[in-house]
């Protein structure tokens, strides 16, 4: 029997935890600055908060950043778009059936080359 009011048995048995002040106070600072800057991410703003005096580490601001929903914001990849500018080459060995390496002799010394063969297509 389940009693009413009462989701799983792990929030029976534990109480959330209650912000430690000092924490509060980082989170404050991190939105005020964020709000300065909102392009600086979990790197800068932990440099920063240790310019400003505080003994923090990146993997803290990290969660704390995350806890309050704050996102670097920048540019972001666009790997899959080609630039409009950009030149189109040819690939050259198209039709080309690419052999086994053969020793061709020259005057200083023994070196390998590779046979290509057109295919005939």
């Amino acid at each position: 029997m389940r009693a009413v009011g009462v989701g799983a048995r792990s929030g029976v048995y534990r109480q959330p935890a209650v912000p430690d002040p000092e924490e509060l106070a980082v989170m404050r600072w991190i939105d005020q600055q964020y709000l300065a800057t909102p392009f600086y991410g979990s790197r800068r703003m932990t440099a920063a908060l240790r310019h400003a005096g505080h003994r923090i580490n990146r993997k803290r601001v990290q969660r704390l950043m995350r806890i309050m929903g704050l996102e670097a914001l920048g540019p972001r990849p666009k790997t899959s778009r080609p630039a409009a500018q950009h030149r189109i080459y040819p690939y050259l060995l198209r039709g080309l059936a690419i052999g086994l390496r053969v020793p061709v002799e020259r005057d200083h010394g023994f070196r390998r080359k590779m046979i290509i063969q057109s295919s005939g297509t």
